[in-house]
């Protein structure tokens, strides 16, 4: 055995003297090494072993390990701590040695690895493979080898002796294009034009953009392609209000060129508020290369803005250079709709600026037309305080004309409102609208069925009676008395808080379902009275007032009448309070008694005098 280790131990000699006699190029084998001169020198044959990446780390100060974490096993990393804890960080991407004196705490959060650029700059470069071509990796062929091996991200580290500059070509390819939508600006009504234009449109040869903005505001138009895509074919989309979405494909990239790729013509409403700002968003929005590649865009939304009118005068609506009571009236003539206002008269009008005219504005220019000044828009008017505005049950025949009160019960802080009644136009017929009231007060009744009614004033309402409503009757039927819309405003031109309470007309005609004799109005009574009554079916009526004792005091013969309610004053039948010989009765107790077909009642009443 002493002479075996002795025979291995003079072989091993000798073979290192052989070595050492050896020229240097035949210590290599054939493949070229990794050079650190400059990124055009490095050779992807250089990363194509993992242990020429470990002999890489070794030799080469402060460490360069370009490390594929799928060929490479973490037990290959030696030599450095920092390789091993950062393959287990950021893997499975492509992993980035630097200087040991940066510790592996600064990849926090390794999927957006640009702070190890801020870092360690100028010594990082950052690439995301899957957001660019492999013809922008231009300048170094390991680094398109490296591309197509392991993706989604590339993150290239080099040593000191490589400046910056050499990289700057490839850093550059790798910006994402921007895609924006340009801005407009336009008055209410007026039509305006944006465009989608990218940054740079080399390379694209199809893709999917899609738009939102507020169909409240906007109407699009005619949404065609610029000469610069005119070999790409467009499709759009517009079937869903406040959404575009256009599809264009082609067949072979664009060689180059920036700029417009869509127009867009599009209507600003004419109901839009002046000063607004609708945003015009890119979403759900992706572009791509002749390779069906995805390319990188940032995305920029435009805006529509609505001019404001320039000159005049807020409340100055008749535009005559002085802010008046007359334009609070021209404000609610717009608020019931029976003026149609320019733009200057809808901008002038609105004094709150919220969009709409309603008579809350004519509160407003009332108080500017007498000098009170602009009120405390923190006020909240009359808190914890409902207001119920109430429309009444109403009866009467055809040819006949009714009234119809609009009240409320809270007059506290009510100056101003906007009223919309709707009803049976077969039925009923509005001919017009008073006000007991000193205030201004706007109607409309020109359409069948509707009523609209705006009133303004600078001071709290005296009265719980807004106004009257004057109905012809049509027909012998039922209609309701809806109220569809009641905003009521405070003398600061606040909405109130309050509630609707329905109404409804019934035709005295109408056959009730049951005959009914009512109790007599008014009771106690001095000197007269009505007694109403129901009749389900026509026929004689006959009415007979008797004393406590029995006896019988009056005899009130109706004559014929058709079915139908007999309520009112004057349809119900009248007592004067005296006997058969024209005597005025004694105060006491009496009974009277209906007589119609073979319908009888009795009711009791009593005259106090």
């Amino acid at each position: 055995m002493k002479r075996f280790l002795v025979f291995m131990t003079m072989m091993l000699v000798l073979i290192g003297i052989i070595t050492m006699s050896l020229p240097a190029g035949a210590q290599q084998d054939d493949k070229p090494k990794i050079e650190i001169e400059g990124a055009d020198s490095i050779w992807e044959t250089g990363l194509s072993m993992s242990s020429e990446l470990v002999d890489l780390a070794e030799k080469v100060p402060p460490r360069i390990v370009a490390q594929f974490v799928d060929i490479m096993s973490f037990g290959e990393l030696t030599g450095s701590d920092d390789l091993k804890n950062l393959s287990k960080t950021v893997s499975p991407r492509i992993v980035v040695e630097y200087a040991d004196n940066v510790s592996t705490i600064d990849l926090t959060g390794s999927d957006k690895i640009s702070n190890v650029a801020k870092t360690v700059s100028p010594r990082i470069i950052m690439e995301y493979v899957d957001t660019c071509s492999i013809n922008d990796l231009q300048g170094s062929g390991e680094l398109i080898e490296a591309a197509k091996t392991v993706r989604p991200r590339i993150v290239v580290e080099y040593a000191d002796s490589i400046l910056t500059k050499d990289f700057s070509k490839f850093s550059m390819s790798a910006q994402r294009r921007i895609l924006s939508v340009s801005s407009a600006t336009g008055d209410p009504g007026s039509s305006a034009n944006v465009q989608i234009s990218i940054s740079d449109a080399t390379g694209l040869t199809s893709g999917d953009i899609t738009m939102k903005y507020d169909s409240n505001v906007l109407s699009i138009g005619e949404v065609k392609g610029t000469d610069l895509i005119s070999g790409i074919s467009l499709i759009v989309n517009k079937n869903t209000p406040g959404i575009i979405k256009i599809s264009m494909a082609g067949t072979k990239g664009l060689l180059s060129g920036s700029g417009a790729l869509v127009d867009i013509s599009l209507t600003i409403n004419a109901n839009a508020k002046s000063g607004t700002q609708i945003s015009l968003e890119l979403v759900d929005t992706a572009l791509y290369d002749e390779s069906s590649k995805a390319i990188p865009v940032s995305l920029v939304n435009g805006v529509v803005k609505v001019n404001q009118p320039t000159g005049g005068i807020k409340g100055d609506i008749n535009n005559d250079g002085a802010v008046r009571s007359n334009d609070a009236t021209l404000a609610l003539r717009i608020a019931a709709g029976l003026m149609v206002p320019d733009e200057y008269q809808k901008w002038a009008a609105d004094m709150n600026g919220d969009g709409v005219v309603r008579s809350n504005d004519a509160t407003l220019i009332l108080r500017k037309a007498a000098g009170l000044g602009a009120p405390n828009k923190n006020i909240i008017a009359s808190a914890g305080k409902t207001t119920n505005v109430m429309l009444t049950e109403a009866y009467g025949v055809a040819g006949e004309s009714i009234i119809v009160p609009i009240s409320v019960d809270n007059i506290d802080k009510l100056a101003s409102g906007d009223i919309c009644i709707t009803y049976d136009g077969s039925v009923l017929r509005a001919v017009g609208i008073s006000s007991d009231r000193n205030l201004l007060l706007e109607s409309n009744v020109s359409t069948p069925g509707v009523v609209r009614i705006s009133f303004a004033g600078t001071d709290r309402l005296d009265s719980k009676t807004i106004a009257k409503i004057k109905f012809t009757v049509v027909a012998d039927k039922v209609s309701p008395l809806s109220l569809q819309t009641a905003e009521l405003y405070s003398t600061d031109a606040v909405l109130m808080s309050s509630r609707k309470v329905n109404g409804k007309f019934t035709s005295w005609a109408m056959p009730p379902a049951n005959n009914a004799l009512l109790q007599n109005f008014p009771n106690p009574f001095n000197p007269e009275t009505w007694i109403p009554y129901q009749l389900k079916e026509a026929g004689e009526v006959k009415i007979r007032i008797y004393a406590a004792s029995g006896e019988l005091v009056r005899d009130l013969s109706l004559g014929y009448k058709p079915a139908g309610s007999y309520v009112s004053r004057d349809r119900s039948a009248y007592w004067d309070g005296r006997n058969e010989a024209g005597e005025r009765v004694a105060s006491g107790l009496y009974f009277y008694t209906i007589q119609a077909g073979k319908y009888t009642a009795t009711k009791k009443m009593i005259i106090q005098k």
